[in-house]
């Protein structure tokens, strides 16, 4: 293998591919960066650890097509840190021979004979707008748990329709729910799949100009096995969590008795000012009336501290706490200037939205997070 490309092009695939890569790979040629280069004058840079694979495919002058495989992570540093010259990489023996002006490498190469094949993607179910799914997933992954003893509740329920894909995540304490449109290709629609949500992340980070491809790959006994994201020359795949899901939808209270409209920029610094004299797990206390919220924080063992907020209450004042981090969280993800909680009792879940003008809440394109209270020990 031999070929010539810029440094800012061979960096950024690397850097893209490398999102695969384990921090402690269970077998050594996992650590490793697989670059496939074809006489047409495309190279694609891959990683792949059975679980999740990343790959980005570029062009470059190929004077020798090849593939090699090499130290991922010292690849990438030295690809970060070239000058701003033409880089070669040229197979070399048992070496990567990489040149960029003054600047001279050799990495010795890992054996490509035993390296795991990507999964390939499959046509697509579909395609969503870049911006659209990339806001939306950061909306959702947020809720998502990260007790790895909880492996579905680590992933992200997407359902197709017709319309739109509707995505759903939670960590038993709080969920996100978001409608995507999208564009099906034609075919008939994936059943409902959990997708790891660290994986749905780093395919939104993807996401660039071009529209994103979804795809399902199934299994021999025709159920889905692995999913993929493409967006231009990227992509990504990862293997399918399997178990069951909550029907978190059906936990939204059909009616509310009271409902608050706040400023989310004013709601979110109040909540960490207080979050300062919030021990871990201890809560935050709204007490909500007509034109403000009272907000406080700490038992008065070592700190407490109070703050106030404008708001418009529509309904019963009403007291509630949240964990600091999950109501700032929910607050955030709305991606709005203000924010509506709409409550029933202190004992229930509150649902956090976008109260924005043009926010179509009904339909599920705003981000709605569904958050339960913490009790008073009381």
């Amino acid at each position: 293998m031999k070929l010539t490309t810029e440094p800012g092009v061979l960096a950024g695939a690397v850097r893209f591919a490398a999102r695969a890569l384990t921090a402690r790979a269970a077998y050594p040629i996992l650590g490793g960066l697989k670059i496939t280069a074809d006489d047409d004058g495309t190279v694609e840079v891959s990683a792949f650890d059975y679980q999740t694979s990343a790959r980005a495919r570029t062009e470059a002058e190929v004077s020798e097509p090849g593939t090699v495989l090499a130290p991922g992570r010292l690849l990438a540093e030295i690809t970060a840190r070239l000058p701003r010259q033409p880089v070669s990489l040229a197979e070399d023996g048992l070496a990567l021979a990489l040149a960029c002006g003054s600047t001279r490498y050799r990495l010795h190469l890992l054996p490509l004979d035993t390296y795991p094949e990507l999964p390939e993607l499959p046509a697509p179910a579909g395609h969503a707008d870049p911006a659209e799914f990339a806001a939306a997933v950061r909306q959702v992954v947020i809720a998502a748990s990260r007790d790895d003893t909880l492996p579905a509740l680590g992933a992200v329920q997407v359902t197709f329709a017709a319309d739109a894909v509707m995505m759903v995540a939670t960590d038993r304490y709080r969920a996100a729910l978001r409608r995507l449109p999208w564009q099906p290709s034609g075919g008939q629609l994936p059943p409902p799949v959990l997708i790891p949500a660290a994986a749905l992340a780093e395919a939104a980070r993807a996401a660039a100009d071009d529209r994103v491809s979804l795809h399902v790959l199934t299994g021999g006994d025709g159920t889905p096995a692995v999913t993929g994201f493409r967006c231009g020359g990227q992509a990504i795949t990862t293997r399918l969590t399997a178990g069951d899901y909550p029907d978190m939808a059906a936990m939204i209270p059909a009616g509310f008795s009271a409902t608050a409209t706040a400023d989310a920029g004013e709601l979110a610094e109040a909540v960490k000012r207080l979050a300062v004299v919030a021990a871990r797990e201890t809560r935050v206390r709204l007490a909500i009336s007509p034109g403000q919220i009272e907000l406080a924080a700490g038992s008065g063992d070592e700190a407490d501290g109070t703050d106030t907020i404008g708001c418009e209450l529509d309904g019963d004042p009403l007291t509630i706490a949240f964990h600091p981090r999950r109501l700032l969280d929910a607050i955030t993800a709305t991606g709005s200037g203000r924010v509506r909680i709409a409550l029933t009792t202190p004992a229930k879940a509150a649902l956090i939205t976008p109260a924005d003008d043009g926010q179509d809440d009904d339909a599920g394109l705003a981000c709605r997070h569904l958050l339960m209270p913490i009790r008073s020990a009381g």
